[in-house]
């Protein structure tokens, strides 16, 4: 490391999170599964610390990129996408209250008049069990998302 700061962050965890996870270039789909097994892990801890939020950014970002390349797959709008997947699990809108704090927090995004936060998408990835890659969509706010991407 340049041995630079990084505000909030512990360089010495964040380095033994580097070794453990080892993140890298994705080239083809057996990269991509590895790189998908370390962001589902890193989703399913309760909390994040600021070392492990850098580690899910740095992978998320590699699946990304790859899957802008690789994946050709037409975007949803997030809300589009939250309702196939409330609709497909059986769930209810008041499912995702715990999310999103509120009911009308959760009806003002699938009315599409609030956009997504990211622990919104964090806490969706979780509750449904799938890449919070799934919750971009086709965004225009300047945000850089990738597209809606299959189960690769």
């Amino acid at each position: 490391m340049s041995g630079k700061k990084i505000p909030g962050l512990d360089l010495e965890r964040y380095e033994q999170l580097l070794v453990h996870f080892r993140p890298r270039p994705i080239h083809n789909s057996k990269d991509l599964a590895a790189a998908e097994s370390v962001v589902d892990e890193l989703l399913a801890r309760e909390a994040l610390n600021p070392e492990e939020d850098a580690i899910l950014d740095l992978i998320t970002t590699l699946v990304e990129e790859w899957e802008r390349e690789h994946v050709s797959v037409p975007a949803a709008e997030p809300r589009e996408v939250i309702r196939f997947l409330l609709e497909s699990g059986a769930h209810r809108q008041k499912d995702l209250v715990s999310i999103f704090g509120s009911e009308s927090i959760v009806s003002e995004v699938l009315s599409g008049r609030r956009d997504l936060q990211r622990k919104h998408i964090v806490g969706m990835a979780r509750f449904f069990h799938v890449s919070p890659a799934v919750f971009f969509g086709d965004i225009h706010d300047g945000i850089d998302a990738p597209p809606l991407a299959a189960n690769a």
